[in-house]
């Protein structure tokens, strides 16, 4: 069996797995994305999570990913990272550049990961998107150890056909757009 089919048949299960387990908790999806690639389960950031995000200055921003190099343009990270940084300065939060960051308690980086895995004849992608806050913190039994960690994080793995694989950037944007809100809302006192 190649790599490549034994990547996506691993992506597929996995994916199936994180849908059981959420749908055994509820927290299924079932509106339709904003557009062709379609999304199998989410998992979004819980309403306790707003609590990690009051205070912040700003978050400095980290893409990363596995992507094909059939994908379109438009799925690389250099033009993921500008999505991202364009839409929480529109947003109006502060991107932090990496100067910046040293200096900000905590070092809030805000992590997007897309990973897009092609089956054997590049009609059918299985998609993983997950961003996500990490930031210092503090172990409650021990202050002197800090570790760093999630404390805000949203995910959605999916299937996209050819023609809709670049779709997965309104995916992106919609998850950063949650994050944004909830910046916003965990913000708007001070």
């Amino acid at each position: 069996m190649n790599a490549n089919r034994s990547i996506t048949r691993l992506l597929i299960v996995a994916g199936f797995t994180v849908l059981m387990s959420l749908a055994l908790t509820g927290t299924v999806s079932r509106a339709e994305p904003a557009k062709g690639a379609k999304i199998v389960a989410t998992e979004r950031a819980p309403e306790t999570d707003r609590q990690s995000l009051v205070g912040l200055s700003g978050v400095y921003v980290k893409v990363s990913g596995v992507i094909p190099e059939s994908a379109p343009e438009e799925l690389n990270e250099a033009m993921l990272q500008g999505d991202v940084e364009m839409r929480l300065r529109k947003a109006g939060i502060r991107v932090l550049d990496p100067q910046e960051i040293l200096r900000v308690p905590g070092t809030p980086h805000l992590t997007l990961k897309v990973t897009v895995h092609a089956d054997q004849e590049h009609l059918f992608y299985a998609f993983g998107v997950e961003l996500a806050l990490v930031q210092d913190i503090v172990l409650l039994r021990d202050t002197k150890l800090v570790g760093r960690g999630a404390t805000w994080s949203i995910g959605a793995v999916g299937l996209a056909g050819t023609q809709s694989l670049r779709d997965i950037r309104f995916h992106v944007w919609e998850m950063v757009d949650r994050f944004a809100k909830d910046y916003r809302a965990a913000n708007q006192t001070r």
